[in-house]
C-alpha cells in the first residue's frame, strides 16, 4: 500500500458504481511500504466515510496472489508512477483484464481498447465508467482478456526475455572485439547496458 498506487482512487470508483447500482468488491492486498501505518490509517478512514465498508478489505500481506487473480474480474493499478508492472503482466497472462495509469512502462504491455483499458491515475469516475462497461459487456471482457493473454505470451516469455538479453551480450561482446564503447555511444543506446 502506498499513496503513488492510487487505492484512493479504487476505492472512490467504487463508491461510484455503488452509486450506479454495480456491484464491485475491492481486495487491497499488501502492506505498507516501510513499515509506517499513516497511508493504511487514511484508507481505513476512506473506507468508512465513502460508504465502502461492506465492499473494501484490506487484505494485507498475502502469500496467494496467484488465487487472488484466478478469483478476481479486473485489475486495477491507478499509480501515478510504475516501471513495467509484473502484476499487470501477471493478471494479462491469468485472464483478467486490466485498468491502469498510462504512466511509464504501463503503455508497453496495455494497449488502450485492446489488451486492456489506459485512465489516467485520479480520474475515479473512468475507472467506474470502465469496470461498468467490462463486467456489463461479456464479448468485451472477453475480446480484451484473449489479447492481451496473446499479447503477453508472444512477447514476455522466457524465449523472449533471453533472445533480448543475448543480443545485448552479442552488441556488448562486438564492441569489446573491436569496438571501444565510448560514454557517447553507451548513452545513446540505453538498452545497451
Amino acid at each position: 500500500l502506498a499513496p503513488h498506487k492510487g487505492q484512493e482512487t479504487l476505492i472512490r470508483c467504487a463508491a461510484i458504481l455503488k452509486e450506479r447500482g454495480v456491484r464491485l468488491n475491492v481486495w487491497l492486498a499488501g502492506i505498507e511500504r516501510g513499515g509506517g501505518s499513516d497511508y493504511t490509517a487514511r484508507l481505513q478512514g476512506l473506507i468508512p466515510s465513502s460508504g465502502m465498508d461492506d465492499r473494501v478489505r484490506l487484505l494485507g500481506e498475502r502469500n496467494d496472489a496467484p488465487d487472488l487473480l484466478r478469483a478476481a474480474d479486473l485489475v486495477f493499478l491507478p499509480s501515478t508512477h510504475e516501471g513495467l508492472p509484473l502484476c499487470l503482466l501477471e493478471a494479462q497472462a491469468a485472464g483478467v483484464p486490466v485498468l491502469a495509469a498510462p504512466t511509464a512502462g504501463v503503455p508497453e504491455i496495455v494497449q488502450d481498447g485492446e489488451t486492456g483499458f489506459l485512465i489516467p491515475a485520479n480520474d475515479a469516475a473512468g475507472y467506474a465508467d470502465r469496470a461498468a462497461q467490462l463486467l456489463t459487456s461479456p464479448d468485451l471482457h472477453r475480446h480484451i482478456t484473449q489479447q492481451a493473454h496473446a499479447q503477453v505470451t508472444r512477447e514476455h516469455n522466457w524465449s523472449q526475455y533471453c533472445a533480448r538479453m543475448m543480443a545485448v551480450y552479442a552488441e556488448v561482446l562486438g564492441a569489446a572485439a573491436g569496438q571501444r564503447l565510448s560514454p557517447a555511444r553507451i548513452n545513446s543506446q540505453p538498452g545497451l547496458i
